[in-house]
């Protein structure tokens, strides 16, 4: 059996140098088929960051491209075109969007105790357990932690927002799993012109946002929404 096609990106235009690619007709899918598909379901940490530096690679030398999450793959050379063909519109769309832009990642260590971002108890049980009344109770507690959360994460954006200023492009943030020093995390990200990369990181250097650190460039992972 023949390996998976493991999609890194899609492209406008030639291939980089040395990646292996399908085109239609001015778009192209960037692939690895090189990994078989235990070692994609069941990745080492080795072939995560062989995967990500190939992404980060491409975008450095096209500019704009659409970053796929490991794991997401195509079994044959037909399926990789009729992915190029369902989408071509809105991968063009997406891509002139993203042209000339890119990501900067900002994780701030909060001040609550790690617990504070625990998975919410009782969040998903079932109506049958407990009492209605108590059933009810710990649905709402659980809502109420979500929105407090959401609260907490959405104004550390604006705060990052407010600290760049007017090169900020579009932001996104989400509460992150990972733990700093015994803290919870909160991440934001920013998409800005590429020509405003330098002044960008100046802002936030002058803005000293409490246990906040910058990270990037990166591809636009969080923007591919589009506008």
């Amino acid at each position: 059996m023949s390996n998976p096609y493991l999609i890194l990106a899609i492209i406008k235009g030639e291939a980089p140098d040395e990646f292996e690619y399908l085109s239609y007709e001015d778009l192209t899918v960037l692939y690895c088929g090189f990994l078989s598909i235990d070692e994609i379901q069941q990745p080492k940490g080795e072939t995560l960051l062989i995967f990500e530096s190939r992404i980060s690679e491409a975008f450095q030398s096209k500019g704009a491209l659409i970053p796929f999450r490991f794991g997401t793959i195509s079994k044959s050379e037909g399926d990789l075109v009729d992915l190029l063909k369902g989408g071509y519109d809105d991968f063009h769309k997406l891509l002139d969007y993203l042209d000339g832009r890119v990501e900067l990642g900002v994780r701030i260590v909060l001040e609550e105790s790690a617990e504070w971002n625990a998975p919410i108890a009782n969040d998903n049980l079932p109506p049958s357990t407990g009492t209605g009344r108590e059933y009810l109770k710990n649905r709402l507690k659980a809502h109420q932690t979500k929105i407090d959360r959401e609260e907490t994460a959405a104004v550390w954006e604006d705060k990052v927002k407010d600290a760049l200023g007017d090169v900020v492009i579009d932001s996104s943030h989400h509460l992150s799993n990972r733990v700093m020093f015994g803290k919870p995390t909160v991440s934001v990200a920013v998409l800005v012109e590429r020509t405003d990369l330098d002044e960008a990181q100046a802002r936030f250097e002058a803005a000293s946002i409490p246990n906040a650190e910058l990270s990037g460039p990166w591809p636009p992972y969080s923007f591919l929404g589009g506008n």
